[in-house]
């Protein structure tokens, strides 16, 4: 039995720009190689059987994490006045960037939160797995636990069933900005919390 997640989205996959994870017995790996080969840029072998799933949350940590980041920069340039297509082009690449801000920087920047490749509910499930194990590898996790609070709010907004690139409505709903702009029907009015913060 093998175990091979792969980290990238469903549309990096259709590119062959996705990375598996491959753990289990070291020669049915190499057998298979080939076949993994067919739909990634690069397979690693992480170890036994298991240590692939560990691996693909150890990226999904980060996911969620540098997402909520390109959110809070974009919404900080916006309130800057920096034009915010500009500043994801400017940061993409550089060693402030990341692949979330070249992923998902350019839809928070339009405010249209599309295509969607990972809903904000799918962010809490694997955030929630994440915390999960942090917790049973006694690893502390301060900044998921922070960028969860605010994949909640999200989803407590009526966000949970688009891209997760919507954590930046929570962010525009600090700065102004108007989500429905964005075709994003809000059922909830806006929390007291984010609307007395406009002031």
């Amino acid at each position: 039995m093998l175990d091979c997640p792969i980290i990238g989205t469903s549309a990096q996959a259709y590119g062959r720009d996705v990375v598996v994870c491959a753990s289990g017995p070291k020669p049915a790996v190499e057998a298979v190689k080939c076949v993994l080969d067919a739909f990634s840029k690069r397979v690693e072998y992480v170890g036994k059987l298991g240590a692939g799933a560990n691996m693909k949350l150890v990226a999904n940590h980060l996911v969620p994490v540098h997402n909520a980041a390109t959110a809070e920069a974009i919404t900080l340039a916006q309130r800057l006045g920096i034009d915010p297509e500009m500043a994801v082009d400017i940061l993409s690449g550089t060693g402030a960037g990341s692949r979330q801000l070249e992923l998902r920087g350019p839809m928070m920047a339009l405010g249209t939160y599309k295509p969607m490749t990972a809903t904000i509910a799918t962010f809490i499930k694997d955030v929630d797995l994440i915390t999960e194990l942090a917790h049973s590898a006694n690893s502390p996790a301060p900044l998921l636990n922070t960028a969860a609070h605010l994949y909640r709010t999200a989803n407590d907004n009526g966000f949970g069933g688009h891209d997760s690139s919507a954590i930046h409505a929570v962010y525009s709903g600090l700065s102004q900005h108007d989500v429905r702009q964005a075709g994003i029907s809000d059922p909830r009015p806006r929390p007291e919390g984010i609307a007395h913060a406009q002031q």
